[in-house]
């Protein structure tokens, strides 16, 4: 069985959906449109879709970026149990929402999950080149050649020099820094 839907005089073609997926409670997708703006279908149990609510939406719902800016990238995974998901914007910030327990979503708070989109701290002047998840800690590849991290630091996970605890405020991760224009540097 195909079922299909069709806008007609609206945008239909996207080049990339990102999909994410919460355990046993459900799955999301997401895509961005020409504009800029971000739009999401599907579970929404730890806000992670970014629309103000926990409510699952069975219609597209946009990710609620500040005006003025535009997404360029959506980031989730299945490592991170699919209950974040962050938006890099053409003015170069990065913003989550969703679970935050340890401070995974980097805004400087714990235990307050965010149902609209939140600033992860990178530097000022910094932008988010690539994000990657895990299930409680969160790593940014950023402009500068360095890697920020933040959220559960059992066993040192987040290679800042903490052992355990919660860290939710981004901290450079102690290894050397990235050369761009050197691509033997450049992570993988």
């Amino acid at each position: 069985t195909v079922t299909e839907y069709v806008n007609v005089g609206a945008t239909t073609s996207f080049d990339t959906v990102y999909f994410g997926y919460e355990g046993s409670s459900g799955a999301f997708f997401s895509s961005i449109y020409p504009n800029g703006s971000v739009s999401s279908v599907g579970y929404n149990g730890s806000g992670q879709l970014g629309t103000a609510s926990y409510t699952s939406p069975t219609k597209h719902t946009l990710f609620r970026l500040p005006s003025g800016h535009k997404a360029t990238s959506v980031y989730t995974s299945f490592l991170s149990n699919g209950s974040r998901v962050y938006v890099a914007t053409d003015q170069g910030d990065l913003y989550g929402a969703g679970l935050n327990n340890y401070g995974q979503l980097g805004d400087g708070t714990l235990y307050t999950s965010r149902t609209t989109p939140v600033r992860y701290g990178l530097p000022v002047g910094v932008s988010a080149r690539n994000v990657s998840l895990l299930a409680y800690s969160t790593f940014v590849v950023a402009s500068n050649g360095s890697i920020y991290s933040s959220g559960d630091c059992s066993d040192g996970v987040l290679g800042t020099g903490c052992t355990s605890g919660s860290r939710p405020n981004p901290t450079r991760v102690s290894m050397p820094t990235v050369n761009f224009s050197n691509s033997n540097t450049i992570p993988g």
